[in-house]
């Protein structure tokens, strides 16, 4: 039985998917299994796969059999099949480095009094430099997750399989904010959490999926309307004191949105959020009241930026100032790393980021 279980959820990757399965072939350490299961791809993606399944007895293949469509869907999937007791979800366009699974396996064993053990990635981007993805060095994660800040991602933990019993899994039918909401639960169930590891072993590729747009709301309300009720998810699950740092959190992102919403868009949010107790009376109210003053005036200009400035913006907490992560000796030993295993030659996948200096 293998020691630790890899759950990739695909989906229109084939010009990726291929890079992401190479790089668990490249691993100094051999004893898994990856768990793909895929969300109804047309793009060829399958074939990719289906090259890797049948060179490799450790790549397993599975076709979404149920609904809802969605990566937490095939992830839940995914883990049930799994035989071992440590799980990672990896992302279809995501990149293990080749110690990754090797020092993961030896810091989880080290540590596995813990649910969830955290390891860095780096964000890769095609015109900006790489970045660290999580801030070991924040007391209080699950504020973070409530707050909207940037924290780990899916890639960088080693679950406990029993802890995803505990929780029945990823909430399926959930396409937006789906990892904030199972790290979020996780934690608020007082799942125990360590980072183990502060030098990058997972590169994400950013830009590879179409980003959530504000301006987008018009076109794809049904995915904003998602993501509320995956708010509300989570918030029935908080103590008291998260809960009111939580709503903050919403209130001031609806009103950020207002503008782009039409006024019965307005009023199905604010009732949704009523219902959860999100919003008091008043607040909704307000927001509804508002919103359909400013869906009366949004063609006058200097009506709207009237309104805008002050009925709206007032209702608007700015958002924490993101500072990156630096940290310079974990960068130092990532990029000794690299060197070591690559000798300066970095693959195709990886050679556009300039990670190596």
């Amino acid at each position: 039985m293998s020691n630790i279980s890899i759950v990739i959820p695909s989906y229109n990757r084939a010009g990726v998917i291929g890079h992401t399965l190479q790089s668990l072939i490249d691993q100094t350490y051999q004893d898994w299994e990856c768990i793909i299961v895929d969300d109804g791809s047309t793009d060829g993606t399958l074939e990719v796969i289906q090259t890797f399944v049948k060179q490799d007895n450790r790549f397993s293949f599975y076709k979404r059999d149920r609904l809802p469509k969605g990566a937490p869907t095939c992830r839940n999937i995914g883990w049930r099949r799994a035989k071992a007791d440590k799980i990672i979800f990896l992302d279809s366009d995501d990149l293990f480095l080749p110690w990754a699974i090797e020092e993961r396996m030896a810091l989880t064993y080290r540590n596995n009094n813990l649910d969830l053990c955290v390891f860095q990635s780096l964000d890769l981007f095609s015109e900006s430099p790489p970045r660290f993805r999580g801030n070991p060095k924040l007391k209080d994660y699950l504020a973070a997750f409530l707050t909207f800040q940037t924290t780990f991602q899916t890639t960088s933990l080693v679950w406990k399989k029993e802890l995803l019993v505990k929780l029945n899994g990823w909430w399926e039918g959930n396409m937006r904010w789906d990892d904030p909401e199972i790290h979020s639960r996780a934690l608020a169930s007082g799942a125990s959490l360590k980072w183990v590891s502060e030098i990058p072993d997972t590169l994400i590729r950013n830009g590879n999926i179409d980003q959530f747009k504000i301006t987008d709301l018009g076109k794809i309300y049904s995915l904003y309307t998602q993501k509320i009720d995956t708010y509300i998810f989570v918030y029935n699950q908080l103590e008291e004191s998260y809960k009111k740092l939580f709503s903050k959190s919403i209130k001031s992102e609806i009103w950020s949105f207002i503008a782009y919403l039409s006024r019965q868009q307005i009023n199905e949010i604010a009732n949704k959020l009523s219902e959860a107790n999100v919003l008091d009376a008043n607040e909704t109210n307000h927001y509804k009241s508002t919103g359909a003053l400013y869906s009366w005036v949004k063609n006058i200009p200097i009506l709207r930026s009237i309104v805008f400035r002050f009925l709206i913006k007032t209702n608007i907490t700015a958002p924490e100032k993101y500072t990156p992560y630096e940290d310079n000796i974990a960068w130092k030993a990532f990029q000794t790393k690299l060197n070591l295993y690559y000798n300066g030659n970095l693959p195709e996948s990886m050679s556009v980021f300039n990670l190596l200096k």
